[in-house]
């Protein structure tokens, strides 16, 4: 399954402080978090009917446990009669279409600071678990949370991390309405974690996929943090700079790259004079 992600870099190389996503790229690790932290308004949140008296309580309370968890253009929502928060997934987005989808050069826009970001091609196994560091003991795949920059905690740090009690990747369906789950006496016959799939139609341009992971039991995520998985760099298939990539990020990538021994092929982007169209020239690795 080949997919793709977006990456931001600054628009000024700082030699003395790496940026998160450099020191990801050097520990192999892809961020996740709760789709409440999604720049879409309504993501992150699911609405339910049939909703008893005690339990709307016993959501209110939650609510308010979790509430400066909750970012402010989410709050309005969060506050919606029968909305509901649940703190037990976390996603990892990726793309699908590239080169045959002409809005992804909204996408890097949009995910890749105006191109002076990048964008890497990643080829997975359909079975999450096959391309991260697992958890030796339950097999699920190993979750490590993050500093509040969105990067590994620095050597000589404790490095928190748990396994995952499930995990898929799962295309997101574009709708016109959001799902309403049905509740009866607590429970509900749909899937609670179909909300983290759907998304509004007017998003259909990003062909998006995503990487779910589901905790069990009594665990759950805090909703206002980073979190990441570790993925075997050989899943890496191309790397393509942006139009606006500063040539002291691209060597600083390449010379991690090489490091690990992955040769992937890289791209640069250009503007030819007659199309507004992003184009992509495969370039010369020297070794």
């Amino acid at each position: 399954m080949i997919l793709y992600k977006f990456f931001s870099l600054p628009e000024k190389y700082n030699q003395d402080k790496d940026h998160y996503n450099i020191k990801n790229l050097r520990d192999n690790i892809l961020t996740c978090n709760h789709p409440i932290l999604f720049n879409d308004p309504f993501e992150g949140i699911l609405f339910a009917k049939g909703i008893s008296e005690q339990e709307s309580l016993e959501i209110e309370e939650y609510k308010r446990k979790v509430e400066k968890q909750i970012p402010s253009n989410k709050k309005s929502l969060f506050w919606t009669k029968n909305s509901i928060v649940t703190n037990k997934n976390i996603v990892c987005c990726f793309v699908r279409d590239f080169k045959d989808n002409p809005f992804v050069d909204l996408m890097w826009a949009h995910y890749a600071n105006s191109h002076f970001g990048y964008c890497i091609k990643f080829e997975f196994s359909e079975k999450p678990e096959d391309n991260f560091v697992k958890d030796e003991e339950t097999g699920g795949i190993q979750i490590y949370k993050l500093s509040d920059e969105g990067e590994r905690f620095p050597s000589g740090h404790e490095e928190l991390h748990f396994p995952s009690g499930r995990s898929e990747f799962k295309r997101v369906q574009y709708k016109d309405k959001p799902q309403i789950f049905q509740f009866d006496n607590g429970v509900t016959h749909d899937s609670m974690e179909d909300f983290l799939q759907i998304k509004s139609k007017v998003w259909e341009y990003e062909k998006e996929v995503r990487l779910i992971l589901h905790l069990e039991d009594c665990l759950g995520f805090d909703l206002n943090k980073f979190y990441g998985v570790k993925y075997d760099v050989q899943c890496i298939k191309g790397i393509y700079w942006g139009m606006n990539t500063l040539a002291e990020y691209k060597k600083e990538m390449i010379e991690i790259l090489e490091s690990q021994n992955c040769l992937a092929p890289r791209y640069s982007s250009y503007i030819s004079g007659n199309s507004f169209r992003i184009q992509y020239k495969l370039e010369e690795i020297i070794k």
